[in-house]
C-alpha cells in the first residue's frame, strides 16, 4: 500500500533509515491495515478543508485505540483548522481558525506528545511550535489591519461577519472597561498596602517548593526512586525568586501503576504521582547480589503462579540461581527479557505445567527443567539450551525453539515419553550425545539442512521414529557409532 504524508501529501522518503516526507519532513509509521486506511481517510478530508468530518473521523478512531498519537494530532489540526501551504520546497501550516489557549496547553496536544516517541515526538514538539507562531501572527495581522483589539472564540473563521459581531459586543459593553481598569487600580493599591504593612510587621513572603516533569518519567517497579531524578524539575522558590535544586531528597516505594512520591528540600516538601512501569514481584521470593545485579536466589511463597519483577531494592534482575525453584510447586513463573542466565536445577522437580525461556538469557546450568513430571509445554526464544535441561519430563508434548541455536546439548530432550514430534531449527549443526534418547513416543522429526554431525545414542532406544524430514543429502550427515540403537527410521520425506 503506497503511503503519502499525511499532513501535506508529500511521497515517502528513505532518510538515515527512517521513512519520512520528502516535503515536510513528517515521520511515516508503519500503520497496520485496520489502523492505516482510517487515518489515510480522516487526514484526506483534513487536507480537503473538511474540519467537522475529520474530527468525527478522528474521534470514532481514538475511541477505538485511545493511545493513537496520530488521531489526536488530527484533532488538534481540526480544532484549529491547520491547513499547509507550499512555498517553494516546505510547507508552512495556517490556522484558519482561532482559539484562545495556547496549543501546548490542548489536551490533544498533550495527549499526543504522551503517546509518540522517536522522531515522531520530537516532530509533535516542533510543529506544535510552527502552529502557534502562525496563529499569533493571524491574530497580529487581523488586529493591524483592524486597528482593534478582537477576541478569538473557539472554532470561529477569521471573516468580517464574527468581527462586526465582536466589534459590536464590546460597543454595547463599553462601560465595562472603565470600571475594570477602576477596579484593577482599587486591588492594586490594596495589594500594595498589604505588602507595605506586611514589611512593617517584619513578615516575610512564603517560600515553596514544586514539582515538574521533563517529558514522561520511565521507570519500572522495584527501581530505586532515585531514579526519577533524570525526569523532575523541582522550583525552589524563595523570596519570589525561583531556582532549581538538585540536592533534594526524594522519599516513596515504586510499585507498578500509579505511586505517590514526596520531594523535601531546605525543610519544605511536595507530592506528585508517577505511572512506574512493569510488574511488582510474587511475595516469597529471595534475592542475593551477583554481578550485574541481583539474582533470585529462592522461593517460599504459596502462589502457584510466580512473577519474576524487573528490579529489586533498585537493583535488575538479571538472573534466576541454582535451585532457585527445586522441587516448589509452581505451575508458572514469567520471566521478563532483562534475565541472562538460568542456573543448573533451577526449576528441577517443580510442578510447571508451561516453561517460557526469553530471548536475553545467554547462560543456562545443566538439568534446569529436569524432572519436571507436569511439565507440558515449552517454548526457548533464547539462541541456547543446557545439558539434560528438560530431561525426564514425561508430559512434554509441545516444544517450541528458536533460530539462532547451533545445537541440541547432550540429554536435553531424554526420556521425554510423550515428546511426539520435534522440529529442530535450520541454524543447528550438531545433536548431542543421548539428546532424545528413550523419547519413545517420538514419531516426526524434521532435521534441518544445516545439520553436520549426530552424536552417540542422540536418538537410541526409541523404538521406530516413523515420519523423519530431511531436505538433503542425509548421507552427508556424520553420525557416531550407535547414534540410533534399537530404533529405527522410516522413509525419509522431504519437508
Amino acid at each position: 500500500m503506497e503511503q503519502i504524508c499525511e499532513v501535506c501529501g508529500g511521497m515517502p522518503l528513505a532518510e538515515n533509515g527512517i521513512t519520512v516526507c520528502s516535503e515536510c519532513g513528517l515521520p511515516f509509521s508503519e500503520e497496520p491495515q485496520e489502523l492505516f486506511v482510517p487515518l489515510s481517510s480522516a487526514y484526506e478530508r483534513l487536507r480537503a478543508g473538511d474540519f467537522h468530518g475529520a474530527g468525527e473521523e478522528f474521534s470514532a478512531l481514538l475511541h477505538k485505540y485511545p493511545d493513537c498519537a496520530r488521531a489526536d494530532w488530527g484533532i488538534l489540526l481540526c480544532r484549529n483548522g491547520v491547513l499547509y501551504e507550499k512555498r517553494g520546497n516546505y510547507t508552512f501550516p495556517v490556522c484558519t481558525l482561532l482559539r484562545r489557549k495556547r496549543i501546548f496547553d490542548d489536551p490533544y496536544c498533550r495527549r499526543a506528545l504522551a503517546h509518540s516517541e522517536g522522531r515522531l515526538y520530537e516532530y509533535y514538539k516542533y510543529e506544535a511550535m510552527r502552529i502557534e507562531n502562525a496563529r499569533r501572527s493571524a491574530a497580529y495581522q487581523m488586529d493591524r489591519s483592524r486597528k482593534k483589539h478582537v477576541d478569538y472564540y473557539a472554532y470561529e473563521a477569521l471573516d468580517d461577519v464574527v468581527y462586526e459581531r465582536d466589534v459590536a459586543k464590546k460597543k454595547k459593553n463599553a462601560w465595562v472597561g472603565p470600571l475594570v481598569v477602576i477596579l484593577s487600580l482599587i486591588a492594586i493599591a490594596a495589594g500594595v498596602l498589604m505588602i507595605l504593612l506586611g514589611v512593617a510587621q517584619g513578615k516575610k513572603p512564603k517560600d515553596s517548593l514544586s514539582i515538574q516533569f521533563k517529558g514522561t518519567p520511565t521507570v519500572y517497579s522495584g527501581q530505586s526512586v532515585d531514579a526519577l531524578r533524570p525526569f523532575l524539575d523541582v522550583v525552589y522558590t524563595r523570596k519570589g525568586v525561583g531556582s532549581l535544586s538538585t540536592d533534594y531528597t526524594i522519599e516513596g516505594t515504586l510499585k507498578a501503576g500509579k505511586c505517590t512520591i514526596t520531594v523535601s528540600y531546605e525543610g519544605l516538601s511536595a507530592t506528585c504521582e508517577v505511572e512506574v512501569l512493569g510488574v511488582d514481584g510474587t511475595e516469597g521470593l529471595t534475592y542475593r547480589s551477583v554481578k550485574g545485579g541481583a539474582e533470585v536466589a529462592s522461593y517460599t511463597g504459596t502462589e502457584s503462579e510466580v512473577v519474576i519483577p524487573y528490579y529489586y531494592e533498585g537493583l535488575p534482575v538479571v538472573s534466576i540461581g541454582e535451585g532457585a525453584f527445586f522441587g516448589k510447586k509452581v505451575t508458572e513463573v514469567s520471566l521478563h527479557k532483562n534475565i541472562l542466565s538460568i542456573g543448573s536445577s533451577a526449576f528441577s522437580g517443580s510442578t510447571l505445567h508451561t516453561a517460557s525461556v526469553p530471548s536475553s538469557v545467554l547462560e543456562i546450568g545443566e538439568g534446569a527443567y529436569r524432572d519436571c513430571k507436569q511439565l507440558e509445554s515449552v517454548r526457548v526464544d533464547a539462541p541456547i539450551l543446557g545439558e539434560a535441561m528438560f530431561a525426564s519430563c514425561p508430559s512434554l508434548t509441545s516444544v517450541d525453539l528458536t533460530n539462532g541455536t547451533t545445537a541440541i546439548p547432550s540429554s536435553a530432550f531424554a526420556q521425554c515419553s510423550a515428546l511426539y514430534e520435534i522440529r529442530i531449527p535450520s541454524s543447528v549443526k550438531q545433536i548431542g550425545s543421548y539428546a532424545f534418547a528413550a523419547c519413545t513416543g517420538l514419531r516426526v522429526v524434521y532435521f534441518p539442512m544445516s545439520l553436520e554431525l549426530i552424536d552417540v545414542g542422540a536418538f537410541s532406544y526409541i523404538g521406530e521414529v516413523s515420519f523423519p524430514h530431511f531436505e538433503g543429502v542425509w548421507d552427508a550427515v556424520v553420525k557416531v557409532d550407535g547414534w540410533c540403537e534399537n530404533t529405527t527410521f522410516g522413509p525419509f520425506m522431504d519437508y
